[in-house]
């Protein structure tokens, strides 16, 4: 069973990805790819969400999108 450090982590490193990317020139002059990414990345890491929870019932979603850097719809 996966625990909250290993939780932690994997948000840890999608936050540090999805900062990476959107802080490159490239993706703030385009608009256009930035709202697609914005919506696949979500749509992605809410995917994961199901997972994870299968994996462990305590696991908290809300908590986890906000870390990924993920906001509720």
């Amino acid at each position: 069973m996966m625990t909250r450090m290993d939780f932690e982590l994997m948000a840890k490193s999608f936050k540090a990805g999805l900062d990476s990317f959107t802080d490159s020139p490239e993706f703030i002059a385009q608009p256009t790819v930035a709202y697609h990414f914005a919506d696949g990345y979500g749509a992605a890491v809410r995917q994961l969400t199901i997972a994870l929870k299968k994996s462990n019932p305590r696991f908290d979603e809300k908590r986890f999108l906000k870390a990924c850097g993920v906001e509720e719809r």
